[in-house]
Protein backbone atom coordinates (compact mmCIF):
# COMPACT_ATOMS: atom_id res chain seq x y z
CA UNK A 1 0.00 0.00 0.00
CA UNK A 2 3.08 2.59 0.38
CA UNK A 3 4.24 1.76 -2.92
CA UNK A 4 0.82 2.56 -4.52
CA UNK A 5 0.57 5.68 -2.06
CA UNK A 6 4.48 6.89 -3.86
CA UNK A 7 3.10 5.90 -7.41
CA UNK A 8 -0.16 8.05 -6.69
CA UNK A 9 1.65 11.06 -5.09
CA UNK A 10 4.28 10.58 -8.52
CA UNK A 11 1.19 10.65 -10.45
CA UNK A 12 -0.54 14.00 -9.13
CA UNK A 13 2.89 15.86 -8.88
CA UNK A 14 3.53 14.72 -12.97
CA UNK A 15 -0.21 15.67 -13.90
CA UNK A 16 -0.33 11.75 -14.97
CA UNK A 17 -3.88 11.93 -16.84
CA UNK A 18 -4.98 8.25 -16.62
CA UNK A 19 -3.96 5.48 -13.64
CA UNK A 20 -5.57 1.65 -14.40
CA UNK A 21 -5.26 -0.46 -11.24
CA UNK A 22 -5.38 -3.93 -11.41
CA UNK A 23 -7.55 -4.90 -8.87
CA UNK A 24 -9.23 -8.47 -7.87
CA UNK A 25 -12.54 -10.55 -7.82
CA UNK A 26 -11.03 -11.35 -4.38
CA UNK A 27 -12.34 -7.99 -3.03
CA UNK A 28 -16.23 -9.42 -2.93
CA UNK A 29 -15.05 -12.20 -0.56
CA UNK A 30 -17.54 -15.27 -0.44
CA UNK A 31 -21.23 -13.91 0.58
CA UNK A 32 -22.74 -12.98 -3.52
CA UNK A 33 -25.18 -14.45 -4.21
CA UNK A 34 -24.83 -15.34 -8.03
CA UNK A 35 -22.71 -13.01 -10.37
CA UNK A 36 -20.71 -10.35 -8.36
CA UNK A 37 -21.98 -7.31 -9.07
CA UNK A 38 -19.59 -3.67 -8.82
CA UNK A 39 -22.66 -2.29 -6.06
CA UNK A 40 -22.20 -5.17 -3.80
CA UNK A 41 -20.46 -4.10 -0.75
CA UNK A 42 -16.95 -5.93 -0.77
CA UNK A 43 -16.37 -8.36 2.01
CA UNK A 44 -12.79 -9.66 1.45
CA UNK A 45 -11.65 -12.69 3.13
CA UNK A 46 -7.92 -12.87 2.50
CA UNK A 47 -4.98 -10.05 3.03
CA UNK A 48 -4.62 -10.14 -0.48
CA UNK A 49 -8.14 -9.18 -1.30
CA UNK A 50 -8.00 -6.64 1.54
CA UNK A 51 -5.30 -4.37 -0.02
CA UNK A 52 -6.95 -5.15 -3.40
CA UNK A 53 -9.59 -3.17 -2.16
CA UNK A 54 -7.49 -0.62 -0.32
CA UNK A 55 -5.43 -0.14 -3.67
CA UNK A 56 -8.68 0.49 -5.56
CA UNK A 57 -10.20 3.40 -3.16
CA UNK A 58 -6.87 4.87 -2.20
CA UNK A 59 -6.46 5.25 -6.32
CA UNK A 60 -10.39 6.93 -6.59
CA UNK A 61 -9.73 9.25 -3.24
CA UNK A 62 -6.14 10.62 -5.15
CA UNK A 63 -8.15 11.15 -8.51
CA UNK A 64 -10.96 13.46 -6.77
CA UNK A 65 -7.65 15.95 -5.43
CA UNK A 66 -9.25 18.88 -6.21
CA UNK A 67 -5.22 19.11 -7.59
CA UNK A 68 -5.26 16.48 -9.52
CA UNK A 69 -5.36 15.94 -13.73
CA UNK A 70 -5.87 12.47 -12.46
CA UNK A 71 -8.59 10.10 -13.35
CA UNK A 72 -8.91 5.97 -12.36
CA UNK A 73 -10.09 2.66 -13.31
CA UNK A 74 -10.13 0.19 -11.65
CA UNK A 75 -10.51 -3.50 -13.09
CA UNK A 76 -11.35 -6.57 -11.10
CA UNK A 77 -10.27 -9.60 -12.80
CA UNK A 78 -11.25 -12.60 -12.13
CA UNK A 79 -9.22 -16.12 -12.11
CA UNK A 80 -6.82 -14.96 -15.41
CA UNK A 81 -5.02 -17.68 -16.58
CA UNK A 82 -2.98 -18.23 -19.81
CA UNK A 83 0.53 -18.60 -21.35
CA UNK A 84 3.23 -17.12 -19.19
CA UNK A 85 1.19 -17.96 -15.91
CA UNK A 86 2.76 -18.08 -12.82
CA UNK A 87 4.06 -21.88 -12.23
CA UNK A 88 1.93 -22.23 -8.95
CA UNK A 89 -1.40 -20.98 -10.08
CA UNK A 90 -4.18 -23.74 -10.09
CA UNK A 91 -4.22 -24.20 -14.37
CA UNK A 92 -0.50 -23.73 -14.56
CA UNK A 93 -0.48 -26.52 -11.70
CA UNK A 94 -2.86 -28.85 -13.35
CA UNK A 95 -1.41 -28.86 -16.68
CA UNK A 96 2.83 -29.49 -16.03
CA UNK A 97 1.57 -32.50 -13.47
CA UNK A 98 -0.54 -33.82 -16.24
CA UNK A 99 1.68 -33.45 -18.98
CA UNK A 100 4.66 -34.69 -16.09
CA UNK A 101 2.60 -37.82 -15.03
CA UNK A 102 3.14 -36.22 -11.62
CA UNK A 103 0.29 -35.98 -9.03
CA UNK A 104 -1.52 -32.28 -8.71
CA UNK A 105 -3.22 -31.24 -4.98
CA UNK A 106 -6.68 -29.90 -5.17
CA UNK A 107 -7.49 -27.49 -2.06
CA UNK A 108 -11.09 -28.44 -1.29
CA UNK A 109 -13.35 -30.73 -3.43
CA UNK A 110 -12.76 -29.18 -6.68
CA UNK A 111 -16.47 -28.39 -6.68
CA UNK A 112 -15.49 -24.44 -6.21
CA UNK A 113 -16.62 -22.37 -9.51
CA UNK A 114 -14.27 -20.12 -10.57
CA UNK A 115 -14.52 -17.45 -13.68
CA UNK A 116 -11.51 -18.18 -16.00
CA UNK A 117 -10.66 -15.26 -17.97
CA UNK A 118 -7.97 -15.62 -20.56
CA UNK A 119 -4.88 -13.30 -20.44
CA UNK A 120 -5.58 -11.44 -23.49
CA UNK A 121 -8.63 -10.60 -22.60
CA UNK A 122 -7.62 -8.98 -19.86
CA UNK A 123 -5.05 -7.30 -21.90
CA UNK A 124 -7.25 -5.95 -24.04
CA UNK A 125 -9.51 -4.72 -21.33
CA UNK A 126 -6.14 -3.07 -20.06
CA UNK A 127 -6.13 -1.05 -23.21
CA UNK A 128 -9.27 -0.26 -23.33
CA UNK A 129 -9.46 1.51 -20.13
CA UNK A 130 -6.81 3.43 -20.63
CA UNK A 131 -8.07 5.22 -22.67
CA UNK A 132 -11.88 5.15 -22.66
CA UNK A 133 -13.73 7.87 -20.15
CA UNK A 134 -12.77 7.08 -16.69
CA UNK A 135 -15.49 3.93 -15.34
CA UNK A 136 -14.37 3.62 -11.71
CA UNK A 137 -14.72 0.17 -10.74
CA UNK A 138 -14.98 -2.78 -13.14
CA UNK A 139 -15.50 -6.39 -13.46
CA UNK A 140 -13.32 -8.36 -16.37
CA UNK A 141 -14.67 -11.76 -16.52
CA UNK A 142 -16.82 -13.99 -18.78
CA UNK A 143 -19.68 -13.55 -16.76
CA UNK A 144 -19.57 -18.16 -17.03
CA UNK A 145 -18.04 -20.37 -14.52
CA UNK A 146 -16.94 -23.89 -14.43
CA UNK A 147 -15.54 -26.06 -11.25
CA UNK A 148 -12.49 -27.02 -10.42
CA UNK A 149 -13.37 -30.75 -11.57
CA UNK A 150 -14.48 -29.33 -14.59
CA UNK A 151 -11.23 -27.85 -15.29
CA UNK A 152 -9.37 -31.11 -14.44
CA UNK A 153 -11.92 -32.73 -16.69
CA UNK A 154 -11.31 -30.89 -19.67
CA UNK A 155 -7.48 -30.46 -19.50
CA UNK A 156 -7.67 -34.74 -19.00
CA UNK A 157 -9.51 -34.39 -22.56
CA UNK A 158 -6.93 -32.10 -24.15
CA UNK A 159 -3.77 -33.75 -23.40
CA UNK A 160 -5.18 -37.57 -24.11
CA UNK A 161 -4.00 -38.03 -19.97
CA UNK A 162 -5.65 -38.45 -16.83
CA UNK A 163 -5.11 -35.83 -14.19
CA UNK A 164 -3.76 -37.22 -10.22
CA UNK A 165 -5.37 -35.19 -8.91
CA UNK A 166 -5.17 -35.23 -4.62
CA UNK A 167 -7.88 -33.84 -3.05
CA UNK A 168 -6.67 -31.76 0.57
CA UNK A 169 -8.69 -29.48 2.94
CA UNK A 170 -9.50 -26.27 1.55
CA UNK A 171 -7.78 -23.00 1.55
CA UNK A 172 -8.75 -20.50 4.43
CA UNK A 173 -9.59 -17.40 2.30
CA UNK A 174 -10.62 -18.91 -0.37
CA UNK A 175 -14.31 -18.48 -1.65
CA UNK A 176 -16.49 -21.18 -2.88
CA UNK A 177 -17.64 -19.21 -6.24
CA UNK A 178 -16.40 -16.60 -8.20
CA UNK A 179 -18.64 -15.56 -11.52
CA UNK A 180 -18.70 -12.28 -13.02
CA UNK A 181 -21.43 -9.55 -13.82
CA UNK A 182 -20.01 -7.78 -16.89
CA UNK A 183 -22.74 -5.99 -18.27
CA UNK A 184 -20.70 -2.61 -16.90
CA UNK A 185 -17.66 -3.39 -18.48
CA UNK A 186 -19.79 -4.64 -21.47
CA UNK A 187 -21.63 -0.64 -21.49
CA UNK A 188 -18.90 1.01 -20.97
CA UNK A 189 -15.78 -0.37 -22.49
CA UNK A 190 -17.35 -2.42 -25.15
CA UNK A 191 -15.77 -5.30 -24.04
CA UNK A 192 -17.07 -8.95 -24.18
CA UNK A 193 -14.08 -11.73 -23.52
CA UNK A 194 -13.79 -13.45 -26.74
CA UNK A 195 -11.60 -16.27 -25.46
CA UNK A 196 -13.58 -19.79 -24.26
CA UNK A 197 -12.14 -22.01 -21.84
CA UNK A 198 -11.61 -24.85 -24.10
CA UNK A 199 -9.49 -22.56 -26.87
CA UNK A 200 -7.61 -20.87 -23.43
CA UNK A 201 -6.43 -24.23 -22.24
CA UNK A 202 -5.70 -25.78 -25.20
CA UNK A 203 -3.43 -23.02 -26.04
CA UNK A 204 -1.91 -22.93 -22.45
CA UNK A 205 -1.21 -26.64 -22.59
CA UNK A 206 0.65 -26.05 -26.10
CA UNK A 207 2.88 -22.98 -24.75
CA UNK A 208 3.49 -25.66 -21.49
CA UNK A 209 4.87 -28.40 -23.66
CA UNK A 210 7.01 -26.31 -26.05
CA UNK A 211 8.21 -24.38 -22.63
CA UNK A 212 9.20 -27.80 -21.26
CA UNK A 213 10.51 -29.14 -24.39
CA UNK A 214 12.60 -25.78 -24.32
CA UNK A 215 10.94 -24.52 -27.33
CA UNK A 216 10.49 -20.79 -27.40
CA UNK A 217 6.90 -20.78 -25.49
CA UNK A 218 6.06 -17.21 -27.19
CA UNK A 219 5.32 -19.35 -30.50
CA UNK A 220 2.43 -20.38 -29.20
CA UNK A 221 0.08 -17.04 -28.10
CA UNK A 222 -1.58 -16.72 -31.84
CA UNK A 223 -3.13 -20.25 -31.51
CA UNK A 224 -5.90 -18.17 -29.44
CA UNK A 225 -5.27 -14.91 -31.67
CA UNK A 226 -2.96 -13.04 -29.88
CA UNK A 227 -0.93 -11.08 -32.36
CA UNK A 228 3.28 -10.14 -30.78
CA UNK A 229 3.41 -6.93 -29.90
CA UNK A 230 5.35 -4.53 -28.35
CA UNK A 231 6.10 -4.55 -25.00
CA UNK A 232 6.07 -1.84 -22.17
Amino acid sequence: MLATQRLLDACVRLGVPRVVVASSSSVYGGVADGAMNEDDIPHPLSPYGVTKLAAERLALAFAARPDAALSVTALRFFTVYGPGQRPDMFISRVIRATLGGEPVEIFGDGAQIRDFVHVSDVVRALQLAATAPACGVLNIGTGHAVSVNEVLALTGELTGLVPDARYGPARLGDVRATTADVGRARLRLGFRARTDLRTGLAAQIEWTRRSLAGTPPRQAASSVGMTPTRRS
